[in-house]
Order: C-alpha cells, then sequence, then structure tokens
C-alpha cells in the first residue's frame, strides 16, 4: 500500500504539472474533461439503445443473446488502442528504482495504476449502459453482477495487462512480441475460415453462462497478471542495474565529495551541483 500511495501521488503531482493538459492549470484541466466527458456521452447513448436498435435489425433474433456474442471482440480491439496509445511501464518504472520500495510492491502498484486511464473510461461507457439496460432488465441480480463482473475483467483488466506484456516483449523479447502477434493472427484467420460461429459462440458461452464465464475470466485474468508481473521483474532488475552503473560514484569520486562538504563554503550544495553534472553527462 505504501507503494502504490507513492505512486498515485506521483502520477497525480505530474498529471495536475503536465503543460499538454490544458494551460498546465486545474482550470484547463477540467475545461479538457468535459470536453472528453461531452464526447463519450453520445458512446454511452449508444450503448444504451443497442438493444432497441437489434430488435429493430432482427425482430426474431434476442438481443441480448446477440449483445452476448459480440463482447469478446471487445478484447482484441481494446487491447490494440491500449498498446498504440498507452505508454509501456518500463518507462514508468525508470524513475523509482533508486527508491526505498520494495520490488513486488513498486510492480503491483505500477500494474494497478495501468488501469486508471482513459481507456478505462472508454471500456466502462461501452459496457456500462448497455448492462444497465438489458442485462439487469432479464437476469437476476446475481446474474447481472456476475456478467458485469465478466465484463471489466475482460474490457478493463485483459487489455491493459495485454498491453503491458506485448510492450515489454517488444523491448526484451522481440521473438515472443511476434510470437503473440502470430497467435492472434492465427485466432483471427481460425475464426474467418471456420464462420464466426467460433468467436461469437466462445463469446456467447462466457457472457450467457455468467458462472462459468466468471471461472473463464479470473482464470485467464490470473495467468496474465503472473505472466506480465514475471515480466515485469526481470525488466526491474535491468533498470535497477543501469541505475547503478549510471548514477553510482566510485570511491574516489565519493571521498571528493564528501571533500568539498567539509572545505568548501556552500560545501553540499557545490558538491549537489556537480553530482548533478556528472550524472547528466553520463546519462547523454
Amino acid at each position: 500500500m505504501r507503494a502504490l500511495r507513492i505512486l498515485l501521488r506521483h502520477r497525480v503531482t505530474r498529471w495536475r504539472r503536465d503543460p499538454s493538459w490544458g494551460t498546465g492549470t486545474v482550470a484547463g484541466q477540467i475545461v479538457l474533461l468535459a470536453l472528453l466527458l461531452f464526447f463519450l456521452f453520445p458512446l454511452g447513448l449508444s450503448s444504451y439503445v443497442l438493444g432497441d436498435v437489434l430488435r429493430e435489425l432482427y425482430p426474431e433474433a434476442d438481443a441480448l443473446r446477440l449483445i452476448n456474442g459480440g463482447m469478446l471482440y471487445l478484447v482484441p480491439a481494446l487491447t490494440a488502442s491500449r498498446f498504440l496509445l498507452q505508454s509501456p511501464p518500463s518507462e514508468r518504472m525508470a524513475p523509482y528504482v533508486s527508491l526505498p520500495i520494495s520490488p513486488s510492491g513498486l510492480l503491483q502498484g505500477q500494474v494497478v495504476l495501468s488501469l486508471l486511464s482513459l481507456h478505462t473510461l472508454f471500456a466502462a461507457v461501452l459496457v456500462g449502459p448497455v448492462w444497465a439496460a438489458e442485462v439487469m432488465a432479464a437476469w437476476s441480480s446475481p446474474g447481472a453482477a456476475a456478467w458485469l463482473a465478466i465484463a471489466l475483467l475482460l474490457t478493463v483488466v485483459i487489455p491493459s495487462h495485454g498491453a503491458n506484456l506485448l510492450h515489454l516483449l517488444l523491448g526484451r523479447r522481440p521473438w515472443g512480441f511476434v510470437g503473440a502477434l502470430a497467435g492472434i493472427t492465427l485466432c483471427f484467420v481460425a475464426d474467418a475460415v471456420v464462420g464466426p460461429d467460433l468467436f461469437r459462440g466462445l463469446s456467447r458461452l462466457v457472457f450467457g453462462r455468467p458462472s462459468v464465464g466468471l471461472v473463464v475470466a479470473i482464470g485467464v485474468v490470473g495467468s496474465t497478471h503472473a505472466a506480465l508481473l514475471r515480466v515485469m521483474r526481470t525488466r526491474l532488475e535491468v533498470d535497477r542495474r543501469t541505475a547503478a552503473q549510471i548514477g553510482g560514484p566510485s570511491r574516489r569520486a565519493a571521498s571528493v565529495y564528501r571533500w568539498i562538504e567539509r572545505t568548501l563554503p556552500a560545501g553540499p550544495l557545490v558538491a549537489l551541483e556537480l553530482r548533478q553534472v556528472v550524472r547528466t553527462r553520463r546519462l547523454r
């Protein structure tokens, strides 16, 4: 929890000071968020009336069955959007490797913070209205709650974990990244060759039977989470060794800094400035 609080506080501070958000002020950020919500409103409205539209287009079909058959297609689409538009976790871990934070806490915190993004809001706007309009009206409260849990796990958690895992594989193991893309492409080819009932049937099984679907969703999330933590831990060790090589002064340099601090006027400030200059030159 301590690591998560530190990471969250730094994320909020960086977000508030980012000049690309409006004018860098709270007022400018509020205006941009209001515009974002304005553009998301038609999407939420379309999700809410999706069942009525399907009933008009296909009077003989069950609207909820059609919705359940198409929900699984959101997973690769949302994963691709996160992969293309969201920064990889390795870029967000580098500034924290020298802080006194436990590696497990840092990794878990980064995984949780990856969920706090506009992509999550977009997925919630897609899922929430159709759940309120169709699922709650057709199913019991436990079944509707299980459906919502399945939908959020598969449209929020899985795309976030999957995009982060693809980013890390691309940086560390390019052949693993190529293999993952080949597997995804093979699934789409199989769906096109066998027929649309392959993915739709699986989607109807997951979302149409909440007890089965919830177990499947939790299992997929758990395995993806474990794989992501394993790859992130390897990346964290590399960042720690790199930071130690770049930022760690030698014994001779440390003795020089101590002599400056004790001898010169304003010695600590002079030593700090020299450390920053040397570190900047090494990074370049």
